[in-house]
């Protein structure tokens, strides 16, 4: 204790120090299970938890803000006017960045950019995984497909640019929907080409040498799970298909 004061002041200070302490770690706690908690499902398919704030780069009118998310099954983007959910139309829409996240259009799906320089770009892109949701099919005598298919069917009712959602209505639904696993492929971005970031695509790249590429993979050490090395390794295939 400091001088001047008696038991019951330290005690007092103590107590609400503690208090304090043990009521951040519970907001910490509640933001991160809510964050955690997060998945899409059938009757909301979207990579975001709700439509959040951000910027869109049109082809021909420029910057225009919004309110966006992204639809899972097909990679488009969606938004919100007057609470209702439309889908952009793709071929208008260049990039978007949503909260801190930034998205390329790349044939009308929006892909999650990791890494870039210049016009070539390390990326991301999120599937359904339908192996694991046939897996956990089955229940009441109905065949996993059966019900894998019934999940996506749902799903497609409204996100293919169909007629208006009210936005609201889905959100409060969402949970009555069947959990969708996701998996998240990566894939190195050139002018016109997407390549799975795999050995066996990049080696097959047209107008890269495959010799020469392997050459590459082997004497810089590329590792296909690192975001900065397959930038090099993009890096190399742009120069090699630009004849440099």
């Amino acid at each position: 204790m400091k001088g001047g004061e008696t038991p019951f002041t330290f005690q007092f200070k103590y107590e609400a120090m503690k208090s304090r302490f043990l009521l951040s770690v519970a907001m910490l706690l509640i933001s991160f299970s809510a964050f955690a908690q997060y998945e899409p499902t059938t009757k909301w398919p979207y990579i975001y938890s709700d439509f959040t704030p951000g910027e869109i780069q049109l082809t021909m009118t420029g910057v225009k803000k919004g309110v966006f998310n992204i639809h899972i099954l097909h990679g488009r983007l969606h938004f919100i006017d007057k609470d209702y959910i439309h889908e952009a139309k793709s071929s208008d829409v260049s990039s978007v960045r949503i909260g801190d996240d930034f998205y390329v259009n790349f044939s009308g799906k929006m892909m999650k950019v990791l890494a870039r320089q210049d016009n070539v770009y390390v990326v991301e892109g999120l599937e359904v995984d339908m192996n694991q949701l046939n897996a956990t099919g089955g229940a009441y005598g109905s065949s996993s497909t059966t019900l894998a298919t019934t999940a996506l069917s749902s799903i497609e009712e409204f996100g293919t640019g169909a007629a208006a959602t009210n936005h609201m209505e889905l959100k409060n639904a969402r949970d009555e929907g069947r959990t969708l696993p996701l998996i998240a492929k990566r894939y190195i971005m050139l002018p016109g080409q997407l390549i799975f970031a795999a050995k066996k695509d990049v080696m097959s790249v047209p107008g890269a040498d495959s010799a020469e590429t392997g050459a590459f993979i082997k004497e810089q050490k590329i590792k296909f799970k690192d975001v900065h090395s397959l930038l090099k390794l993009g890096i190399y295939l742009n120069d090699k298909v630009n004849g440099k």
